[in-house]
């Protein structure tokens, strides 16, 4: 089949392929940016700030997660 009807028909599915991709896009994007929101900052009293380090160190394994889980993300 060919003519003006199957021409038509290829960019009504383009047009929805790209409306899909889109969606999946804003999916992940909201996807990734709830994972970071799983990790709290540490709260330091004044003039603690030597401190931060230690306490990031006890994040490691909840950025570690949010690493691998991002990367898996996008990926995809």
């Amino acid at each position: 089949m060919s003519g003006p009807d199957s021409a038509a028909v290829q960019r009504e599915r383009a047009s929805l392929i790209d409306r899909l991709m889109g969606l999946s896009d804003g999916l992940f994007a909201i996807a990734m940016t709830l994972l970071i929101l799983n990790i709290e900052v540490p709260d330091l009293p004044e003039g603690q700030a030597d401190e931060l380090a230690g306490d990031l160190a006890a994040l490691d394994t909840a950025i570690y997660v949010w690493l691998l889980s991002f990367a898996m993300l996008a990926l995809l």
